[in-house]
């Protein structure tokens, strides 16, 4: 048998935010000053704008299980909760 645990939203930013920060090295120079949407671990798509990721974000995910990711040097700010609430 199975068993299913649903993650929460915090569960799912955490895994987000860990899993961007591997790859943040890999998109640094393309997307550089851009802002990333992340669903299951990994980056989804890239926007110039917050307002354009979390607009897109709750369009393509109604379930608000996502978050997003400003791309930046090696600190880039946790957004967590504040992603995809607004």
């Amino acid at each position: 048998m199975t068993t299913f645990v649903a993650r929460t939203r915090k569960q799912v930013i955490d895994e987000n935010f860990e899993a961007f920060q591997q790859i943040l090295p890999q998109i640094l120079i393309a997307h550089h000053g851009k802002v990333a949407l992340l669903r299951d671990r990994r980056v989804d798509d890239v926007f110039g704008t917050a307002t354009e990721a979390i607009r897109e974000g709750k369009q393509r995910y109604p379930d608000k299980m996502f978050s997003i990711q400003t791309v930046e040097h090696e600190k880039p700010a946790y957004l967590g909760w504040f992603s995809h609430n607004s």
